[in-house]
């Protein structure tokens, strides 16, 4: 998805925003190279509960100089 993001629909940037405690989605982003850019506490309400997100972003010129995937 990012490689088509980026070749094929030619985006610039990529954003992500993930629950604080789903480790596992967190080390996918970090492997694909998105960069942490901040936290939003309280961001949503699912379920009655409020959930922070942790905030990501990947731009094209950092994808293209990322390790091999």
């Amino acid at each position: 998805m990012v490689e088509f993001g980026f070749t094929s629909l030619e985006l610039h940037r990529l954003e992500a925003d993930v629950d604080p405690r789903n480790s596992s989605s967190i080390q996918v982003l970090e492997r694909l190279g998105f960069q942490r850019e901040g936290y939003q506490r309280e961001r949503y309400l699912l379920n009655g509960e409020r959930q922070d997100a942790v905030l990501y972003g990947l731009l094209r010129p950092e994808w293209r100089l990322a390790p091999a995937r």
